[in-house]
C-alpha cells in the first residue's frame, strides 16, 4: 500500500527488521558469553572489528549474510530461511 509516496509494506518489513535486530543482539551476546568468548576474542575469530560486535549486540548494526553465516557457525546456531 502506498501513502504519500511511501510503501507501507516496506515500512512494516523495515520496522520488523529493526525490532529483530534489537532481539537478536542480546541473544548473540548471551551465546557468545556462554561459549567463553569476549567481544575482542569473538571479533578476532570472525576477522571483524570489536566495534562491529559491540554494535551487533546493541542492535545498532545488521550483519551481512556472510557475517551471519560465520557467526552462526562459530556459535553453533542453525539458520533457517523461510519464504512468506
Amino acid at each position: 500500500m502506498k501513502k504519500r509516496g511511501l510503501d507501507t509494506d516496506s515500512i512494516g518489513n523495515f520496522s520488523e527488521a529493526i525490532h529483530n535486530l534489537k532481539v537478536i543482539g542480546p541473544v548473540l551476546q548471551k551465546r557468545r558469553q556462554e561459549m567463553g568468548y569476549t567481544q575482542e576474542s569473538f571479533a578476532e575469530e570472525l576477522d571483524i572489528s570489536y566495534s562491529t560486535i559491540k554494535y551487533l549486540e546493541q542492535g545498532r548494526r545488521a550483519p551481512s549474510l556472510a557475517m551471519l553465516l560465520k557467526i552462526a557457525r562459530l556459535l553453533k546456531f542453525q539458520l533457517k530461511l523461510e519464504s512468506k
